[in-house]
């Protein structure tokens, strides 16, 4: 039996963009275009397809909605871009600032 999970450089850097969140195929591509791995539209639907067969990656929506995303993803997990302002300061500093200062190294809370 062949192993086909063998990660090359270019779906490393697709799974990369895809840490950020989700994305669309032309969201994807443009990235790409500005790293090392400039690419056609039909490789990167193949490395995309294949990184769907591994398990790392699933989609949502149809056609030219298609989304993207890491297979792990969850958006309550990820703290959400600053905004300018007063709110988004408050919200990043407090919320997400007490939730990263009561974690330590392994995992328990500080008291």
């Amino acid at each position: 039996m062949k192993n086909d999970t063998k990660i090359t450089p270019r779906l490393e850097t697709i799974l990369n963009i895809l840490a950020a969140g989700p994305a669309s195929r032309l969201t994807i591509q443009n990235q790409l275009s500005h790293s090392l791995f400039p690419l056609a539209r039909l490789a990167l639907l193949r490395d995309l397809a294949k990184l769907i067969d591994q398990g790392q990656i699933v989609t949502t929506g149809r056609g030219r909605s298609t989304l993207y995303q890491l297979a792990h993803f969850n958006p309550l997990l990820t703290p959400p871009a600053p905004r300018p302002g007063r709110r988004g300061v408050f919200l990043q500093t407090t919320v997400f600032g007490k939730v990263q200062q009561r974690q330590t190294p392994h995992g328990k809370k500080q008291r």
